[in-house]
C-alpha cells in the first residue's frame, strides 16, 4: 500500500471530505485493488451471508468475538464470514483482508436506542451497506457520489492496540477505497464528541495504529441537510445503464447552454426524444454520475435547478 499521510481533522467543506488524502481525481486503474474487488464482488454474489446483518437479538451479543491481545504488539481483527474473526499482526495484513472484511459489529434495533441502525444502497459497491446510524449513513451516501470511490467498508477491522497500552480496541465506522490512493478509515462522530478530550486521544492512537498500514484517518462530522436530501434524491434513480447509454448523446446535444431540469426535459419531449418524466430520470442520473453539473447546495427542484454539462 501507499505510505499514508497523517492529517487528522474536522473537515469543513462537505466536498473534500478526504482532507486532500487523495488526488482530486480518480486515478487510472489499479490491478492490486481490481483483484481484490473481483474478490468481493464474487463473495458478495456467491457468498453464504450479507455483510448487512440486522437479526441479532437486541440483548444479545453486538461485536463478533475477538481474542484478547496480551502481547506487546499491534494487533488487527477481520471477519470473512461475519461470525468468527481472525488477527493479523502489523506486517501480515493484506489488501485482501480490509476489502473483504464483513462488519466487526451487529446492527441490532430496540425502541430505546440512541442511534437508529440502517442500510443503504450503494452504487459503488452494488449492494446494502450496513450504518449504525443516520450520521454514518448521511457519510456513506457521500462517499458513494465520490466518483474516486471503488469500495466503502462497513466496520471494517478492530484494532488491538498491545498490552499497557491506554486502549484496548478501536473499530473505526468505514474504510473507503479509491484507485491508487491510500485507503482512509473514517470515524463519523458529532461535532461536540469529535472535540471530547478523550475522543480526541483516541483518534490520536488510531491515526498511529494505521499509519504503518498504509492507511489515512480522518474524523468526519456532518452533511448539511440540503445536500442530505439532494443526493438521496439522486442516488435513488437508477436506470438500466443501456438506456442511459443510448439516451444520453441526445441529452447532451440538447443541453446547449445552462437551463433548468423543466426546460430541458420539455425540450427532449418536444423533439421526440423522451417523455418529460423519463428524461427528468435520465437528468438526475447523470447529475449522479457527475456528467451534469448543478449547484447541490440549493435543494433540487425541476423549476430552479439549473443544469449545465459537466
Amino acid at each position: 500500500m501507499l505510505e499514508a499521510p497523517s492529517r487528522q481533522a474536522i473537515p469543513a467543506a462537505w466536498a473534500a471530505w478526504d482532507l486532500g488524502l487523495w488526488n482530486p481525481e480518480r486515478q487510472g486503474p489499479d490491478r492490486r485493488l481490481d483483484a481484490a474487488l473481483d474478490k468481493y464482488r464474487q463473495d458478495r454474489d456467491h457468498g453464504s451471508r450479507m455483510r448487512a446483518r440486522f437479526l441479532r437479538a437486541p440483548k444479545g451479543p453486538h461485536r463478533i468475538a475477538i481474542e484478547k491481545n496480551d502481547g506487546p504488539h499491534l494487533k488487527f481483527a477481520f471477519s470473512r464470514d461475519g461470525w468468527t474473526s481472525y488477527q493479523r499482526r502489523l506486517r501480515e495484513v493484506e489488501l485482501e483482508d480490509l476489502v473483504l472484511s464483513h462488519p466487526m459489529r451487529e446492527f441490532s434495533r430496540h425502541a430505546k436506542q440512541e442511534h437508529k441502525p440502517n442500510a443503504l444502497w450503494t452504487h459503488t459497491n452494488e449492494d446494502l451497506l450496513a450504518c449504525e446510524s443516520q450520521r454514518e449513513r448521511r457519510f456513506a451516501l457521500l462517499a458513494d457520489y465520490d466518483q474516486r470511490v471503488t469500495h466503502i467498508v462497513a466496520q471494517p477491522m478492530t484494532i488491538l492496540f498491545p498490552a499497557g497500552s491506554p486502549f484496548a480496541i478501536h473499530t473505526p465506522d468505514a474504510l473507503v477505497f479509491a484507485p491508487h490512493e491510500p485507503p482512509v478509515a473514517v470515524n463519523i462522530k458529532t461535532p461536540d464528541k469529535a472535540l471530547d478530550p478523550e475522543t480526541v486521544a483516541v483518534h490520536d492512537e488510531v491515526t498511529a495504529a494505521l499509519a504503518p498500514l498504509g492507511i489515512g484517518h480522518i474524523v468526519w462530522t456532518e452533511l448539511p441537510e440540503v445536500l442530505f436530501y439532494n443526493l438521496g434524491l439522486l442516488s435513488k434513480v437508477r436506470p438500466d445503464p443501456l438506456w442511459v447509454v443510448k439516451h444520453r448523446p441526445g441529452l447532451l446535444a440538447a443541453l446547449d447552454a445552462p437551463m433548468s431540469v423543466a426546460n430541458l426535459s420539455a425540450r427532449l419531449a418536444a423533439d421526440n426524444l423522451l417523455p418529460v418524466h423519463e428524461a427528468q430520470s435520465l437528468i438526475q442520473r447523470l447529475l449522479w454520475q457527475q456528467e451534469l453539473q448543478a449547484d447541490l447546495t440549493v435543494r433540487y427542484s425541476n423549476t430552479a435547478t439549473e443544469v449545465s454539462a459537466a
